[in-house]
């Protein structure tokens, strides 16, 4: 968490919620989902490296958005929308 975005969470905040399975023609790979309640909107730093840029959003905005390959499944099946 800290590496991806400057969050300081003690193990016991941050909790594992499910895996979920990805299958692409090339490569295939295990999402592992977490989740930690804030709380407040903390400051964020990314790694430019990493990340171009970050937007606080509701669950159902979120999946509106372009994001990378199947996390608006991931999205869907942990707030079950």
């Amino acid at each position: 968490m800290n590496e991806e975005t400057g969050l300081q969470l003690k193990v016991p905040q941050i909790l594992y919620f499910e895996k979920v399975f990805v299958k692409y023609p090339s490569y295939d790979f295990i999402y592992h989902m977490f989740h930690a309640n804030l709380e407040n909107r903390s400051e964020i730093h990314l790694n430019p490296a990493e990340h171009k840029s970050f937007i606080w959003v509701t669950p159902s905005g979120a999946i509106k958005l372009k994001l990378i390959p199947d996390l608006d499944t991931c999205i869907k099946l942990f707030y079950k929308l």
